[in-house]
């Protein structure tokens, strides 16, 4: 006799037809299942941010290489931290 190994996503759906009459159990499965999509889209978008901003980086630092800006020294930054702290 033969068995058959069902996929992730098939053995996911054959789980849920056994609890199918449960409203209590679907109600749980609901609300973990938008919590673990909710974390996985703040993952995806926190990851977003750091390649954008690591992009940034990289294409500033590549126009301070050309001459064509100028980084702060220090303490102009330290002078700009204090000025912005100021404002808040």
């Amino acid at each position: 006799m033969a068995t058959t190994t069902l996929s992730p996503a098939a053995e996911l759906f054959t789980v849920l037809g056994t609890i199918a009459d449960d409203e209590s159990s679907i109600k749980k499965v609901l609300r973990y299942t938008k919590n673990l999509v909710a974390r996985r889209q703040q993952v995806s978008k926190e990851k977003q941010e750091l390649i954008d901003n690591l992009r940034e980086s990289f294409h500033e630092l590549k126009l301070y290489r050309e001459g064509k800006i100028k980084f702060l020294s220090q303490a102009e930054f330290e002078a700009e931290l204090e000025r912005d702290e100021n404002i808040y």
